[in-house]
């Protein structure tokens, strides 16, 4: 698959992409919290961690895994009918003392067809985190563009590494086309 990566570790990416639930520019509006169904094979077991708070347009929670259990985690979004994607963006919780890092390495989306889950969209940063903050906010937040339109009923991120061990994030946003 062709794949852009746009890391937005230093730049802010919300005059492109929107911020917030339903956020849009034009008709490019983040789709997320509009989800049917959302599990999670690696959950916090906690009320103030819960996975659906990675998709309550609210920066002030956020879904974290739980340090005892390995990566990968996965966080599976099924919208109940098919729907389409062009882009997405993390805004993940930075490690300790105010850095602009978060903490995912490695991470890759994937949509459902037919039987089979497929690959749309790869992030290896190698030692390197993606951007991220301890604030919750929209700083430092990472944005990737899929080259064209993927439609599906359900996507799925798998977290393959972070650091420290337990992944955590503000937001995961998944946006329509700009038509």
């Amino acid at each position: 698959d062709a794949l852009e990566d746009l890391d937005t570790a230093t730049t802010d990416y919300t005059d492109a992409f929107g911020t917030g639930t339903g956020a849009a520019i034009g008709n490019n509006a983040n789709i997320a919290p509009r989800y049917q169904k959302v599990t999670s094979n690696n959950e916090n077991n906690t009320s103030t961690l819960a996975v659906t708070q990675a998709f309550d347009g609210s920066l002030t929670t956020r879904w974290a895994t739980h340090g005892d259990k390995p990566l990968p985690a996965h966080l599976e979004l099924d919208f109940g009918s098919a729907v389409d994607i062009s882009r997405g963006e993390l805004v993940s919780f930075g490690n300790s003392g105010g850095a602009t890092t978060g903490r995912i390495k490695k991470f890759t989306l994937y949509k459902w067809e037919t039987d089979a889950w497929v690959s749309i969209y790869v992030h290896d940063g190698g030692d390197t985190q993606i951007g991220g903050n301890v604030s919750g906010s929209d700083a430092n937040k990472f944005g990737f563009n899929l080259l064209g339109t993927v439609n599906s009923q359900k996507f799925k991120l798998v977290i393959d590494n972070s650091d420290p061990v337990d992944a955590s994030l503000w937001e995961f946003r998944l946006f329509t086309p700009t038509t």
